[in-house]
Formats: structure tokens, sequence, C-alpha cells
């Protein structure tokens, strides 16, 4: 008797599915870029919303591999637009630090790396790197945005999403693990992390039992809509604040 293949998560989410995952992450994106560019992190409500755009686009990312997009074109479709977004996120947020997009491309490489790899290997990687995001005095929340945590996420998720395929649900455990170090920030009151880190958890879990609603319907967004949104978004907030 063939035993039954259990259906990959990420499969279930072509089409609107991962529409409105990307939908709702670019509304939170959007919240905490006007808190912060436009209103100077007034309202700690937008702030707490706003994290959970990157580990939704995070998740977009690993359903994409996990469901065979091309890992080579599409990290570079990822730097290309993380180079002609940075002028604008310079602008707009003052900052000479490089754009969160950087953080999604290097997250998207190391996924891709590590799905080649045997287990062992990738509980190494995790293991590292968790002990690192921990180390206070190794400071891995600083360079990229996010830090080791964000650039780690998206092989995480993509494990939790192969469970399906491959049943090692041990690596999607180091999950728990990662969403904290996320949700960790210098110098940040405990209960803005404590907040982040609940936002995460049930925001984005609400938000993937919603676009499961959908599963089976066609995407309704343009396939680079993202693409183009983010630096042309980047570029309004800049000219508001210039104003």
């Amino acid at each position: 008797m063939t035993a039954r293949r259990t259906q990959p998560v990420g499969d279930l989410l072509a089409g609107a599915p991962l529409d409105i995952i990307k939908t709702v992450a670019v509304a939170a994106m959007v919240l905490d870029h006007v808190n912060k560019t436009l209103l100077h992190y007034c309202f700690d409500t937008m702030w707490l919303v706003g994290r959970l755009a990157f580990p939704l686009f995070t998740f977009a990312i690993a359903a994409h591999l996990v469901r065979g997009a091309q890992p080579g074109p599409y990290v570079q479709r990822l730097v290309v637009l993380a180079v002609i977004s940075q002028p604008g996120f310079a602008i707009g947020f003052a900052t000479s630090d490089p754009n969160t997009v950087f953080t999604l491309a290097a997250g998207a490489a190391i996924a891709a790396l590590l799905r080649g790899q045997k287990p062992l290997v990738q509980h190494a990687v995790f293991a590292v790197g968790v002990g690192a995001i921990f180390t206070p005095w190794l400071r891995t929340r600083t360079g990229l945005d996010f830090g080791l945590a964000g650039i780690l996420l998206p092989a995480g998720l993509a494990m939790g999403l192969d469970m399906g395929r491959e049943a090692r649900p041990a690596l999607a455990a180091w999950l728990v693990p990662l969403f904290v170090g996320l949700a960790l920030y210098p110098n940040a009151p405990l209960a803005l992390e404590l907040g982040g880190l609940l936002i995460i958890l049930v925001g984005g879990s609400a938000t993937l039992w919603l676009a499961l609603r959908f599963r089976g319907r066609g995407r309704f967004l343009p396939r680079y809509a993202f693409y183009a949104f983010y630096p042309v978004h980047l570029l309004l907030l800049a000219s508001a604040r210039a104003l």
C-alpha cells in the first residue's frame, strides 16, 4: 500500500492566500514607516502593528522557495530591489543603514542554501545562530535590519513549510527562539518587546488563518506589485518628510 503524501503547507498558499499575506504585510509596513518618518514614533500602537510586516514578508519568501522558486534569480531580484530602494530609504529615514530588503535577500539566500543540507548541518547552523542572537556582547542586531534573527527566519519558516514533505518538525522548533530574537530591541521597554512578540505570534497566525480561507483561488495582485510599491512608497515618504 502506497503511503499518502502530505501536501506541504507551501503548496496551499499559491494564488490568493499568498497575496493576502503580502497585502497585510504591506499595510503593517506602511503604518510603521509613517509612524517613524512623519510622526517620529509618537504612537506605540502603530509601532506594534508594524512588527507584523517583516515576519509576513519572510513567510512569503519561504513559501516561494518551498513551492519551487529558483533561488538564484529570486535573490538577485531582491538585491536589485534593495539597491533601487536605498536612496528613498536613506532620505526618508535619515539614515545610512541598509533597507530591510537587503535582510530579506540575505535570508532568502541562507534559506535556499540550508534546504539542501543534511538535518545535522541545519540544526548546527540554527544552534550557533540562536546562541549568537542571545549573546548580548555579539550585537547581532547591528548591520542589516532585524539582525541575525531576521536573516535566519526565512530558513526556519522554510523548514516549517517543508514539514509535510520531509517530516522534520524538530527543525521548525527553531522558530520559537528566532521569533523571540526578532522581538528584542536594544534599549526598548520590556512591555514593547513582549507586545511585539505577541503581535508576531497572534497576528501572524490570524493572517495565515485568513489566507488559507482563500486557498484554491487565483492571485489578485500583479506579479511584481511589491517590487514596484516598495521604492515608490519610500520616495513618497521622503517627499512628505521634506515638505
